[in-house]
């Protein structure tokens, strides 16, 4: 039986859920024995006492209080806080089988969800909010710059340690039908398994096993990539599904011969203002809840806005200038590098992309005319050597001419 796509549009959710991992390993502590489902993990990492406490202040019985009233008490993040309200009660009762978590090294995160003893789901999260320096870092500048013209990323890499992981380990053996999904990055992850299992003889029992897998509106790949994995992409194009509502979903190409669905979106407008709505419409819609599904669990179907339809286009132009796109993802990703970093408390830091001194200090300088003339001139500076870093990087890529008068690129 198939999945629907609400269904495994919720274990792409649960992929993002931040507290199951310490969830585990609090049950494991207490002395009880994996797997546990997705309600015990996220009840484990909370104070049901302090809980109890604060609705008693507040008139309301804890005993009487649905799981989503004892979620708003909780001392969890938002964000957690609205996956975790966003899942269907079905969805708690899945099991995480296995946990695959080296976002502090490379931005990769996934997990095995079982949804019934014949069925698992490999849930992989996407792009995260610029919460860290490492986080922004690997996501952001690494894994999504670093699609462009490139036939892997360091998550690429890392999907592929992860399906070989489950097949040496066993943890998908006993199950008749795998499935994968992921949201935003995470869905562009998900079809690269699926080539990553058909791949590999290692990996041959996964994708003997494979059933659906769900790319939710991530972006496609770069021609280098369906260069390299033609041959794998031509095994599983039959079982891919590729979910597009917003600009990102039609960034680059799309895997050949696979199915691309374009969905429609509710009117989401965050606190109704005009921006609110520039935003929305614009990227602002990429977010799973901007998605309208009936009583079976089936997304309604629209079709390819303006915006996406020309951002598409222009990805697909940038994939046609290698040398110079890969001298602006260059600029691009060191000029996102030089505006983030990292606080003493861990938390993340932005500051003007050019200027030098990295520091609280120096953001919050008093606003006198020796301070800004101290910060536009770091600006002028940093813009300057980084134009001509550029330039440079650019003028090096460009075509030159061969001795026999024929354009070559220099490789």
């Amino acid at each position: 039986m198939e999945n629907s796509e609400k269904k495994m549009l919720e274990a792409s959710q649960v992929a993002y859920i931040g507290c199951l991992e310490v969830g585990e390993k609090n049950l494991i502590l207490e002395g009880k024995r994996a797997p546990f489902n997705v309600k015990d993990l996220i009840l484990s990492t909370i104070s049901l006492r302090d809980i109890k406490e604060l609705m008693e202040a507040d008139g309301i019985d804890i005993e009487n209080a649905s799981f989503k009233d004892i979620i708003d008490y909780s001392d969890l993040n938002d964000w957690d806080k609205g996956l975790i309200k966003e899942l269907s009660d079905e969805a708690l009762t899945w099991k995480i089988v296995d946990i695959h978590d080296t976002t502090a090294k490379n931005g990769f995160y996934a997990c095995v969800i079982e949804t019934s003893d014949n069925n698992a789901i490999v849930g992989i999260r996407g792009s995260e909010g610029l919460n860290d320096y490492a986080g922004a870092i690997n996501d952001w500048v690494r894994s999504d710059f670093g699609m462009l013209n490139s036939e892997s990323t360091i998550q690429t890499e890392e999907v592929e340690r992860y399906a070989s992981k489950l097949a040496e380990n066993h943890v998908l053996d006993k199950y008749k039908k795998i499935d994968a999904c992921g949201h935003s990055l995470g869905g562009n992850l998900a079809s690269h398994f699926a080539v990553a299992c058909a791949s590999d003889i290692k990996t041959r029992e996964i994708y003997d096993k494979l059933g659906q897998v769900y790319n939710f509106d991530g972006p496609g790949v770069s021609d280098e990539y369906l260069d390299v994995h033609k041959t794998a992409i031509s095994k599983v194009a039959d079982k891919i599904t590729h979910y597009k509502w917003s600009p990102v979903g039609s960034l680059l190409y799309p895997l050949p011969e696979t199915e691309e669905v374009f969905l429609k979106t509710r009117k989401y407008y965050g606190d109704g203002g005009i921006e609110s709505k520039i935003g929305y419409y614009t990227f602002g819609k990429h977010d799973t809840r901007s998605l309208i599904f009936d009583e079976n669990g089936t997304a309604e179907r629209g079709k390819e806005g303006i915006l996406a339809k020309s951002l598409g286009e222009v990805s697909h132009g940038f994939e046609q200038i290698p040398n110079t796109t890969n001298a602006i993802a260059s600029f691009v990703s060191s000029t996102v590098g030089k505006m983030i970093y990292q606080k003493e408390d861990g938390s993340i830091g932005f500051k003007l992309p050019f200027t030098k001194r990295a520091t609280d200090d120096y953001r919050n300088m008093p606003t006198t005319y020796e301070n800004m003339k101290i910060k536009c001139g770091d600006l002028i500076n940093g813009m300057i050597g980084q134009v001509k870093d550029y330039t440079t990087s650019v003028i090096d890529r460009l075509p030159v001419i061969s001795n026999d008068s024929m354009l070559a690129y220099e490789r």
